[in-house]
């Protein structure tokens, strides 16, 4: 009888299925009062034709407001920033609507996109227990080689900031994302079709666990 240290490994890849569409108005002005009062409008602007979208604005979240003044010009010294965000599933036509949208409004903005896995608590959870069985098989193959079998697990850390419990069902994980559902969309120009068909981007996602395992 003995034990056996094994570190295991799982990776897999998946396809985002959430995003975050940051879009930040910017202004400079002489005055903070005439900056802000810029970004405010076009923020107000772009809100108004979002919501003619059918966007829902309530569930649009404000993540910068903030007014600054420059030490290195003399004119239009100061300057100011608003930014909301959008949560959604992953949708290219929405992403080329509200792109093209503030084309047209001849605002000025700056936007972000980060794509995202909705359900990543789920994906680490199953890929800790591949893990573990990597660490078993491992553990398996080490204890034949020496003419013994695994008993039992005794021991297993891991590198994630999430908990697991091996002998429960995972819980079913549902996607909090903000109801943007377009009514109606504005007309998409032809260089933007095949644009709208591209596929989200892969993230891979890994974990490594260590356990411990009794032979005999």
């Amino acid at each position: 009888m003995g034990k056996i240290e094994i570190k295991g490994y799982a990776t897999r890849r998946v396809h985002c299925d959430a995003m975050e569409l940051v879009i930040t108005f910017t202004a400079d002005a002489t005055s903070s009062k005439a900056a802000s009062k810029q970004v405010m409008e076009q923020c107000e602007l772009c809100l108004e034709k979002l919501e003619e979208l059918g966007i829902n604005i309530s569930k649009i979240q404000i993540s910068d407001d903030s007014t600054q003044k420059s030490r290195y010009r003399e004119e239009r010294s100061h300057s100011a920033n608003r930014s909301i965000t959008l949560k959604s599933k992953f949708d290219m036509v929405l992403v080329n609507t509200i792109r093209e949208l503030l084309n047209t409004l001849k605002v000025e903005t700056d936007v972000t996109i980060n794509f995202t896995f909705s359900n990543s608590k789920q994906l680490k959870t199953e890929l800790l227990k591949e893990a573990l069985l990597d660490s078993r098989q491992k553990a398996t193959d080490i204890a034949k080689a020496l003419d013994q079998k695994v008993v039992c697990l005794i021991s297993a850390n891991k590198k994630s900031s999430y908990d697991i419990d091996y002998d429960e069902e995972d819980d079913e994980l549902v996607c909090e994302q903000a109801d943007l559902v377009l009514r109606k969309t504005i007309k998409i120009p032809q260089f933007l079709k095949r644009s709208s068909l591209l596929s989200s981007p892969e993230i891979t996602e890994s974990e490594e666990i260590t356990a411990v395992w009794e032979i005999e």
